[in-house]
């Protein structure tokens, strides 16, 4: 089919059509940029709002041990079925 843009007595050529076809790209970078940097800036805010909720949760009471130690002697911890957990308490990695 023929395209007729306007009056002008002429078709498009075969030449004008691919030019037509090989600068739309070019010509619609810029907005696709701005597409993608829009959605990395909402990515972000999500992640710094999800910080936020998370820095702003309580933490948990630490648990204590009823051993005193001296402070010359040397410092070992070790734990078995170690879990670690969110404020949420949802498991983040364990058993370790």
């Amino acid at each position: 089919g023929e395209l007729d843009f306007g009056h002008y007595d002429t078709g498009v050529t075969l030449a004008a059509g691919f030019l037509a076809l090989i600068l739309a790209p070019e010509f619609f970078q810029p907005l696709r940029d701005l597409g993608t940097f829009y959605h990395a800036k909402a990515q972000a805010v999500g992640a710094a709002d999800s910080l936020k909720t998370f820095m702003e949760t309580p933490l948990a009471h630490p648990q204590r041990g009823e051993a005193e130690l001296a402070s010359t002697d040397p410092v070992t911890i070790e734990a078995e079925d170690l879990f670690i957990t969110s404020p949420e308490g949802k498991t983040l990695a364990g058993p370790l």
